[in-house]
């Protein structure tokens, strides 16, 4: 344990301050795309492209399933 608490004291990270701010422009890159992608799958702004015709892709990241590609034929709505 303590030969680990000496390397880990030891190691010199060049550019600390860059790498940090990169990380955190990264993560806030991360959650604006998290919520595009909910924002754009809101029906109001959805609807408008469901052309007949148009190809549509459906994804399921959450569950690991292969990406899906449909043809947009109709809409029907209530």
């Amino acid at each position: 344990l303590k030969n680990c608490e000496q390397q880990y004291e030891a190691m010199k990270i060049e550019n600390e301050e860059e790498v940090a701010r990169y990380y955190k422009l990264k993560k806030k890159l991360e959650l604006v795309q998290d919520q595009m992608s909910v924002m754009m799958n809101e029906p109001k702004y959805l609807l408008p492209f469901l052309q007949p015709g148009r190809l549509v892709t459906v994804s399921y990241p959450e569950e690991k399933k292969p990406l899906l590609f449909y043809c947009h034929i109709n809409l029907m709505q209530n």
